[in-house]
């Protein structure tokens, strides 16, 4: 599969990724700046992952919710037009590519069903990757494309989306939700902000109240919003950043929070 797509992707743009299902098998791929011709004939087989960034961002719609998330896809296209590429791993869940001119960070929206389910929305740049083809790890079936994809669209040729496009659109999301669905966390305040300062600052949140005998007098209740503005779960770096802070505020407890925080991340075992 990697083989079979590499020159049509490398034509037109893409940096790409031998991938085992959504994990990459290359060190530093966040790091790419160009593609290896030698990975075709090392990886020939391998899921295809485009590496995000570079002027590349993708609204994942990680809802399982049929009404939902069609709900949610047929606004993307409204806003954006019907040439935006879109694909599909593991329906109703899908995916649309865009390009931008702007330094975007990863960021989540959760949304809460009238039973209390949370589904996200994640709006995936810097640092991130997407299975373009290949097999999806859960289906093991093909990942499929609408009739717009990399292999047919140049990366310099996508729909543009901006960070003012972003926020207008998870500001219209209340008004197209099925009822009884609500926002139920919206985006961070900067979405252009260097990762790791914006990483600091929030870790900075949970020694802030730390007094000389290392206890805490932040709520698990305040622990968690905290939680939810971090959204860098994918970088291994800062996770076991964040895992050591919790595990420092409750030996118990904080392990099972950072178990909640990381199964957002694709890479969650």
């Amino acid at each position: 599969m990697f083989k079979e797509h590499f020159n049509a992707l490398n034509q037109n743009g893409y940096i790409v990724i031998p991938c085992i299902g959504k994990k990459p098998c290359i060190p530093q791929w966040t790091q790419l700046q160009r593609n290896d011709i030698y990975l075709k004939q090392q990886y020939p087989n391998h899921n295809v992952g485009i590496l995000l960034g570079n002027e590349l961002v993708a609204i994942d719609i990680d809802i399982t919710d049929d009404e939902c998330a069609k709900a949610v896809g047929l606004s993307v296209l409204e806003k954006f037009g019907k040439q935006v590429p879109m694909r599909i791993g593991m329906a109703p869940k899908h995916l649309f590519l865009f390009r931008t001119n702007e330094n975007l960070k990863k960021q989540v929206v959760t949304l809460t069903s009238p039973a209390n389910q949370k589904h996200i929305i994640e709006f995936l740049a810097n640092g991130q990757q997407l299975i373009a083809f290949g097999e999806h790890p859960s289906t093991q079936r093909a990942y499929k494309w609408s009739s717009k994809s990399p292999i047919n669209i140049a990366a310099n040729e996508l729909p543009l989306i901006t960070f003012s496009d972003i926020t207008d659109f998870v500001e219209n999301l209340k008004n197209i939700l099925p009822y009884g669905w609500i926002v139920s966390h919206n985006l961070n305040k900067q979405i252009i902000e260097d990762d790791n300062n914006q990483f600091e600052k929030e870790v900075s949140k949970v020694h802030s109240t730390k007094s000389s005998n290392n206890s805490t007098h932040i709520s698990y209740g305040q622990l968690k919003s905290y939680l939810n503005d971090i959204t860098n779960y994918d970088d291994y770096h800062n996770w076991v950043k964040i895992g050591m802070s919790l595990h420092n505020y409750d030996k118990v407890n904080g392990l099972e929070l950072w178990k909640e925080w990381s199964s957002n991340s694709d890479k969650y075992n």
